[in-house]
């Protein structure tokens, strides 16, 4: 399997385009920048863009584009993600990917890495899988998240205890990456849970470190039932120290719930736990905990399609409960601002004149009298107008 050191280059060498980088922006008019793009994407200054270098597979269904951002791009800290745009049948969408890359491949040769996970109606995630080559252009935002480990402020800090689950491994991957190039790597617990060996991402580097810091435990977890899954015992089991780690946990949403509240449960205060939603609950989970939200609020399970008006574009939507109003208004041609998609930054808000929403997150039902509601965490329950679109 190739490793992040033996890339394909793209046609100007890496030396150019770190030159470059040092020349400030301000120092350039704004209106070159269409010549700008003309010349070299990656010179543009208002629409950050990146090429894409290489292509690892890594396990299956999973694949690492390393890209070479824009000239401007301005770094990042262990643990944030980037927002990447591409057009899909003539609609530009926009999704967060953490990076998985360690620090010194992008201050050494200018590059950073997104680990992509193909997913039951991913969208975007499954285009780039198909559809990316080695040579294609991405729009790329500047990097972002408070999930976040600087590897060169840990000193005097307590022991972090990674816990991951599936592609919640990325950005944990580049916390690590960015320990041990700070020979921080001692005393340092990494659990990670999948359902069986072959879907253990980035196995080899991860086994390598362990094998080159005796002080880094690296422990894979397997679940492929209910009975197998990671508890409060395996957690003590595997770190009897956790009082004295700060917890950092990445993956989805019903897992991490778990490790809360099971770290939680040993002792460990809410300050020393940070984490990062890594998406929404499956299709047919969110249509399940519609139903139960129903059956509870009006002792009705019949998860039959609702009306979703939007009242600027003239057009009435039918939800189903297994979609977001975020994706309900993309599917229908729309393209209304958002960041996250998770519930975290609250660009997607829009403004709501009548009907329910559910949380898909955590199943809470919103207030009905509040107008103001996030689009990428919120499912219809009953008939919605949607004033703001």
């Amino acid at each position: 399997m190739k490793q992040l050191g033996q890339m394909k280059l793209s046609t100007k060498p890496a030396s150019f385009y770190r030159w470059a980088s040092r020349i400030p922006s301000t120092t350039l008019k704004s209106h070159l920048d269409f010549l700008l793009n003309e010349f070299d994407p990656l010179f543009a200054i208002q629409r950050l863009a990146a090429e894409v270098v290489d292509i690892i597979d890594e396990v299956e269904d999973v694949k690492t584009f390393v890209l070479r951002p824009s000239v401007y791009w301005k770094g990042f800290v262990p643990g944030q993600y980037v927002g990447i745009e591409i057009d899909i049948n003539g609609v530009r969408v926009r999704r967060n990917y953490s990076i998985s890359s360690s620090l010194s491949l992008f201050e050494q040769q200018g590059l950073i890495s997104i680990t992509v996970k193909r997913v039951e109606d991913g969208l975007v995630s499954n285009h780039l899988a198909d559809a990316l080559e080695i040579g294609s252009m991405l729009h790329l935002s500047e990097a972002k998240g408070e999930f976040i480990l600087d590897p060169t402020s840990t000193e005097d800090q307590p022991k972090p205890l990674f816990i991951a689950a599936g592609s919640g491994i990325t950005p944990i991957m580049a916390m690590i990456l960015g320990l041990a190039e700070f020979d921080a790597l001692d005393n340092v617990v990494l659990i990670y849970v999948v359902r069986r060996k072959e879907d253990l991402i980035f196995n080899q580097r991860l086994s390598a470190l362990a094998d080159a810091n005796p002080g880094f435990t690296y422990l894979p977890h397997f679940s492929s039932s209910k009975r197998d899954r990671l508890d409060q015992n395996n957690i003590s089991r595997y770190c009897p120290d956790i009082l004295e780690r700060t917890l950092y946990t990445c993956g989805p949403e019903g897992f991490m719930a778990i490790v809360k509240e099971a770290a939680s449960s040993l002792g460990l205060g809410d300050h020393a736990i940070k984490s990062e939603s890594f998406g929404l609950p499956k299709a047919k989970d969110m249509a399940e905990r519609l139903s139960s939200t129903r059956e509870a609020t009006n002792g009705n399970t019949n998860n039959a399609p609702v009306q979703v008006t939007l009242a600027k574009a003239q057009k009435v939507l039918q939800s189903t409960g297994t979609h977001t109003l975020l994706e309900l208004a993309e599917q229908a041609g729309l393209n209304p601002k958002y960041g996250c998609r998770s519930g975290i930054c609250h660009e997607c808000k829009c403004v709501k004149s009548s009907g329910r929403v559910m949380n898909a997150i955590t199943g809470e039902i919103v207030p009905e009298e509040q107008t103001h509601i996030q689009a990428c965490t919120s499912i219809p329950i009953d008939n919605v107008s949607i004033e703001s679109w």
